[in-house]
């Protein structure tokens, strides 16, 4: 079998009340001379003041370097939003590009234009994380405590908490199996 991918996912327990909360999708990288699969330091995580995000991770390479690309679930006056944000491997820093419309139900398309955040500065917003192996009809999300948008964000990496993690992970062939 040719792998092609390997997808892992980081779900937290809240031990509060009892729900298994997602934070996202963990960056792996391949070394394809070792044969090694190397996957992200999971003690440290993005995070918005303090509060950790939920991250939906796509890799990116820029000038022949290994990048990461971020979309990080926000709801802003009711409306899903992601937050799209890099990590520089070279500055090791985190960069937020700005503020990107989900779905758009009338034309069934994603929506590709990058918001600057000076746009809605100032209003409030709450970070979204899916709650995982919820019934139907119940609440799929849960939100944190509401936070201001400012004109510059700052993503940073924060240690996890210690508690009951869990990851899952997918391997698929260069057939998508």
């Amino acid at each position: 079998m040719v792998i092609s991918t390997v997808e892992y996912n980081l779900y937290q327990l809240d031990e509060a009340t009892g729900q298994t909360i997602r934070l996202g999708k963990v960056p792996v990288w391949f070394d394809f001379d070792e044969g090694i699969c190397r996957v992200y330091d999971l003690s440290q995580w993005p995070a918005f003041d303090g509060r950790v995000c939920q991250i939906e991770l796509q890799n990116m390479v820029t000038a022949g370097k290994h990048n990461l690309l971020y979309n990080i679930p926000i709801m802003i006056d009711g409306e899903l939003m992601n937050m799209r944000c890099a990590y520089w491997f070279d500055k090791a820093e985190y960069e937020v590009l700005g503020l990107r419309e989900g779905y758009d139900n009338d034309s069934s398309q994603f929506n590709r234009n990058v918001m600057s955040l000076s746009q809605v500065a100032g209003r409030e917003y709450n970070l979204i994380h899916e709650v995982s192996g919820e019934k139907r009809g119940s609440k799929p999300y849960v939100f944190s405590p509401a936070m201001i948008l400012y004109r510059s964000m700052q993503l940073e990496e924060i240690t996890l908490s210690p508690g009951t993690y869990y990851i899952q992970f997918a391997i698929y062939n260069v057939w998508w199996h």
